[in-house]
């Protein structure tokens, strides 16, 4: 990971090509540009800027990921309502008596994207008029599609499980879908 020096510009184009991007999200986005609505330079700038930064000597932790995925399932975790800024969010480990699963949780996300959209349609100035409402709307659809996408090359033919955890801590779990 040290500064390849002179070779940064040979090097990149291979830290770019997606069968060497070890993260499957971003290989994906990388090889299917279309189906996650982004447009295909968009995914290599961040990674271009990653590896710039870390050879140019910047203090990034980065990690190299083994093996491949073993997920069994798909564990989609719900809050049993909106959440707010105090609701108890559940700790689910995505690795449990050896099995492994992909774990959502999809309340607090679309809460996270609409304070997001909040924040931004407050930042008229800077960004010349923000519609929250639509804004919201876009990003969420956005989302679902990169979901879908990722879920359908990472998690097809998985089990998808349906967790409810309420306030109380009680825990209802139901599943009977597959991907």
């Amino acid at each position: 990971m040290r500064s390849p020096g002179a070779h940064a510009d040979a090097l990149l184009p291979h830290v770019l090509t997606p069968d060497n991007v070890g993260c499957g999200h971003l290989k994906l986005i990388l090889k299917h540009p279309e189906q996650y609505g982004v447009r295909p330079g968009l995914a290599n700038a961040p990674i271009t800027a990653v590896f710039r930064a870390l050879w140019a000597g910047a203090d990034i932790d980065y990690v190299v990921l083994q093996g491949g995925h073993a997920e069994g399932a798909v564990v989609q975790v719900s809050t049993g309502g909106a959440p707010h800024a105090h609701t108890r969010v559940p700790k689910v480990a995505p690795l449990s008596e050896g099995e492994q699963m992909f774990v959502q949780h999809p309340d607090v996300v679309a809460r996270l994207r609409n304070q997001m959209a909040i924040f931004l349609g407050g930042s008229e100035p800077l960004l010349g008029g923000v519609d929250t409402e639509a804004f919201a709307k876009a990003v969420d659809q956005l989302a679902n599609q990169q979901l879908g996408a990722t879920l359908g090359h990472l998690a097809k033919g998985l089990p998808l499980y349906q967790a409810q955890v309420t306030e109380s801590g009680t825990v209802a779990v139901s599943g009977d879908a597959i991907i």
